[in-house]
């Protein structure tokens, strides 16, 4: 993968995102994954991978 892929701000932030969720989740609920913190983590995953995807396709650089 190219490296200004993954050093774009949609990249980081959605990164930052995810990485907020688990933290936060681990906070309240210890290691286990529920209910909402779960499908929110999940969704996030998912907005991730969308924003990497387009990152990549639309070769942004890194700013």
């Amino acid at each position: 993968m190219d490296r200004s892929v993954l050093q774009s701000r949609p990249v980081w932030a959605a990164s930052a995102a995810l990485v907020l969720v688990l933290i936060t989740n681990l906070l309240v609920n210890g290691w286990q994954l529920t209910g909402g913190f779960a499908a929110l983590a999940v969704s996030t995953a998912i907005v991730l991978v969308a924003v990497i995807a387009r990152a990549k396709k639309q070769g942004d650089p890194a700013s």
